[in-house]
């Protein structure tokens, strides 16, 4: 209102910092959404990979495959890491641009205003108080638009709810018979098993 009431012009050079901080955002949209979702997949990954280990372990630990899973589990979080360290990327690059941008934009913002007071458009103490004035209005938007990655984030955690919520991984028994009460048997005869073969784990199992 202070700008507008005293200059049009430089009103209008204000204005510009809306549309460019909205270029900066949808040039960046994709690729922070992108690397939001891999990390916040990998991470699920991570967790059933984790919980699935923690409940396999007298069985890991009964084939001697101790060494298998370590391997497993350091590649998954080598997985994680790269894919947190990309999304991180992402955000700094994102971060530093936007500042960068408007810290061009004050600049160009002094030099406009220096050549309004040359030209007597305007008086040299203006010149201090749209400085003033413009600062207030980059710092904003570069807070706002410092909140998009997060909120990005935020909405990967609500999509994360909502693929469990809608997922149809479910087993449809409508109309099949309710059994009351099952019994059989089980013969092995003569099993063996081996993971390669140099030694075999069972051998001639009879049960």
């Amino acid at each position: 209102v202070i700008t507008g009431a005293r200059s049009k012009i430089v009103l209008l050079f204000f204005l510009i910092c809306g549309p460019v901080a909205a270029v900066t955002m949808v040039v960046f949209r994709t690729q922070i959404k992108k690397t939001n979702r891999n990390f916040r997949k990998e991470m699920e990954e991570t967790s059933a990979r984790v919980m699935e280990m923690v409940e396999l372990i007298p069985v890991t630990r009964a084939h001697a495959l101790e060494h298998e899973e370590i391997d497993k589990m350091e590649l998954q979080l080598n997985q994680v890491a790269k894919s947190g360290y990309r999304m991180d990327i992402v955000q700094a690059n994102f971060g530093a641009v936007g500042w960068g941008v408007f810290q061009i934009f004050q600049a160009l913002c002094l030099g406009f205003t220096g050549y309004l007071a040359i030209k007597s458009f305007i008086t040299i103490g203006d010149i201090a108080l749209y400085q003033s004035l413009f600062t207030t209005i980059v710092n904003q938007i570069t807070s706002f638009i410092g909140l998009f990655p997060v909120i990005t984030k935020g909405f990967e955690s609500v999509t994360s709810v909502g693929e469990i919520l809608l997922a149809q991984d479910v087993e449809n028994n409508k109309g099949k018979i309710r059994l009351k009460k099952v019994q059989g048997n089980f013969d092995f005869q003569q099993v063996s098993f081996s993971y390669d073969s140099k030694q075999q784990v069972l051998r001639d199992l009879n049960l």
